[in-house]
């Protein structure tokens, strides 16, 4: 049973990538001048694979996060959702939001 994992890219996050790791706040400034559409097209698509990664999680696992940890997946992944069909129906976050 083969399961997708959600690999950061190499631009080292955090110093983990070696040669050539940028720092933390270098990928935020980035973010924070890119132009309002293409980050709303990133946060959707972080999004999307946050709710692709979340719903393989096993049951188990899931009770245990929400018993041991306060974490509830659930919850998050019906957020999650209605956010990215809302996007994609062309909603505004203010619509979302407000």
């Amino acid at each position: 049973n083969e399961r997708k994992r959600m690999r950061l890219p190499d631009a080292g996050i955090g110093g983990r990538g070696g040669r050539g790791s940028r720092a933390e706040g270098s990928i935020l400034q980035d973010m924070a001048s890119m132009p309002d559409e293409a980050r709303a097209a990133e946060v959707g698509s972080i999004a999307e694979d946050l709710v692709e990664s979340m719903r393989e999680i096993s049951p188990v696992l899931k009770r245990m996060l929400k018993n041991e940890g306060g974490f509830d997946i659930e919850y998050w992944l019906r957020r999650l959702r209605r956010v990215v069909d809302q996007g994609e129906d062309g909603e505004s976050q203010e619509d979302l939001f407000g």
